[in-house]
């Protein structure tokens, strides 16, 4: 998705920054109404724009091969990421 995008209502815009070898990353994130899977691109992209529904959520599951930073920290299984007001998130090859 393009960066000028208007952000729907209900909604928060996700950036995604790529690894600086493009090799991905994979973050799963739930809560009571959504469950979402974000990826970090394999496409020489190097920003990904998402749009999930506005709260906070749950990380079910990181890439092994990856640390996730959201929102400038680093989070594990089990941490919180909140994205009422948007975020980002960026992955780090271990």
């Amino acid at each position: 998705m393009y960066d000028n995008q208007p952000v729907p209502s209900g909604y928060s815009k996700i950036v995604v920054f790529s690894t600086p070898s493009y090799t991905g990353g994979e973050i799963y994130l739930t809560n009571k109404d959504s469950s979402i899977d974000l990826h970090g691109s394999v496409t020489y992209m190097s920003i990904w724009y998402y749009f999930v529904p506005s709260g906070i959520y749950s990380v079910s599951y990181i890439s092994s091969r990856y640390k996730a930073i959201v929102n400038a920290q680093q989070v594990s299984i089990g941490s919180s990421v909140d994205f009422t007001l948007g975020g980002y998130i960026e992955f780090i090859v271990l």
